[in-house]
C-alpha cells in the first residue's frame, strides 16, 4: 500500500500554488461520500472524553503515553490538512504524527488508498507493478552504486533489517549490535 501512496503523490509536480489547489478541490468535490458507520463505531464515537480516558488508562500499555494527560488531554476525532480537530471542534496544529508529509485527508492521498484498498492490500511476497516501479523511480534519484531497495511497513522492521544487514556486512554476531538496541529500546517511556 504504501508504495501507491508514494507513486501517486511523487507524480505531482509543483507548478504554482494555484494549480495544485485547483486539482485538489476538483478531486475532493468528486469523492464518494463516506460509507455509513457501523454500530460498533458509533457506540464508540457516542463515548464522552472520560469515558475513553477510563478505558485506555484500563486496557493500553502504560508506556504508551498520552499527550497532555496532566492538564487536558486532546482527543482527537478529525484531521484535515495540517490541523487535528478534538471533540468540541477546537483545531490544533498537528505538530506530533507522521501525516504532515500530504496532510490529513489530503484528497490524493485519500484517493491512492481506495484505490489500492478496492484492489489488493498486501506485502511484497507477490509482484505487483507498483512496487517494481517504484523501487525503479527511487533507485533513480541516487548513485547507480545504490541498486537495490527495501520496502518495510514500520520503524521496528527497519531497525531489525538494519541490524541484520549490519551483522552480514561485518561478518559479527548480532551480539555486537544488540547493545545498540539494548540501549533504544530501554529508553524510559520511548516507543514509535
Amino acid at each position: 500500500m504504501c508504495c501507491v501512496f508514494v507513486c501517486e503523490l511523487c507524480c505531482l509536480v509543483p507548478v504554482g500554488a494555484g494549480v495544485l489547489l485547483g486539482l485538489a478541490l476538483s478531486r475532493w468535490l468528486f469523492y464518494p461520500a463516506q460509507p455509513p458507520l457501523l454500530p460498533s463505531e458509533e457506540r464508540a464515537l457516542a463515548l464522552s472524553k472520560s469515558e475513553v480516558l477510563a478505558i485506555r488508562e484500563k486496557h493500553f500499555c502504560a508506556a504508551q503515553t498520552i499527550s497532555f494527560k496532566n492538564t487536558r488531554p486532546l482527543m482527537i476525532l478529525q484531521g484535515k490538512g495540517q490541523y487535528l480537530f478534538d471533540e468540541e471542534g477546537h483545531r490544533y496544529l498537528d505538530t506530533r504524527n507522521n501525516v504532515g508529509h500530504v496532510g490529513w485527508q489530503h484528497p490524493d492521498f485519500i484517493g491512492a488508498v481506495q484505490r489500492q484498498l478496492n484492489s489488493y492490500n498486501g506485502n511484497t511476497r507477490y509482484l505487483h507493478p507498483m512496487r517494481a516501479m517504484l523501487a525503479q523511480r527511487l533507485l533513480s534519484k541516487f548513485d547507480s552504486s545504490l541498486s537495490v531497495v527495501f520496502f518495510v511497513n514500520s520503524g521496528s522492521e527497519a531497525n531489525d533489517l538494519a541490524l541484520r544487514l549490519a551483522q552480514t556486512y561485518t561478518g559479527h554476531s548480532l551480539t555486537a549490535w544488540l547493545w545498540t538496541a539494548r540501549i533504544m529500546a530501554t529508553l524510559p517511556r520511548r516507543f514509535h
